[in-house]
């Protein structure tokens, strides 16, 4: 199976990749500006459209990483195992609270200058909620890879099954009374081995091969 480098130059993986670049790259931008507030003449009116604008490109890095975690899972099963790929995750994790952090500073600021806040002004959600999905998407990543663990687990089963697979059977005419009695033995067969094909002309097709 491929690493981790190696599969995010690999499509469909790349373009969610690229997507989730995006996305860091927004959410960066957003810091800043939260960064870079008045703090000596704080106005709640700014700090509330910007913490809504860090909150909504959080949802956006959480769904785009998603994504991006669920197209490796189904390339290689094993990545979660893989340290590039928890070295990535950690960074994502990092960017995440980097931005919590930072509102909830802000946050106690507006308290120490008297500012009474969350006020009905805003908007989002709050650092509280932001660590609750934060802890949501863990869970659902971790469920989603027990689960194609799970399904690799049935696969391997199946394929290693001591049970007798149906193979194709085959009539030649050699002329001769016992024919009939062959015949009826292929037909037999011929009907099991294509006891899951619904179409009448694709059974045909069989039959003709």
């Amino acid at each position: 199976m491929s690493d981790f480098k190696n599969l995010i130059t690999l499509k469909p993986t790349t373009s969610i990749h690229l997507q989730r670049e995006t996305a860091l790259i927004e959410l960066d931008s957003k810091f800043q500006m939260l960064n870079e507030l008045d703090t000596n003449k704080p106005s709640i009116r700014i700090f509330s459209r910007i913490e809504g604008e860090v909150n909504e490109a959080l949802h956006t890095l959480e769904k785009t990483n998603s994504a991006f975690i669920s197209s490796l899972v189904k390339a290689n099963p094993e990545i979660k195992l893989e340290d590039s790929f928890k070295e990535d995750q950690k960074y994502i994790r990092n960017e995440q609270f980097k931005c919590i952090n930072a509102i909830e500073a802000y946050t106690e600021l507006l308290t120490v200058k008297g500012i009474n806040y969350p006020s009905d002004s805003k908007s989002g959600l709050d650092p509280s909620d932001l660590a609750d999905i934060l802890k949501q998407t863990t869970q659902l990543t971790n469920k989603l890879i027990t689960k194609q663990d799970e399904n690799i687990d049935k696969i391997l089963k199946n394929n290693t099954s001591g049970a007798p697979k149906p193979s194709q059977p085959y009539f030649t005419s050699r002329q001769i009374d016992a024919d009939f009695a062959a015949f009826k033995d292929f037909w037999s067969r011929f009907e099991h081995f294509t006891k899951k094909v619904v179409s009448p002309s694709d059974k045909l097709e069989w039959l003709k091969s």
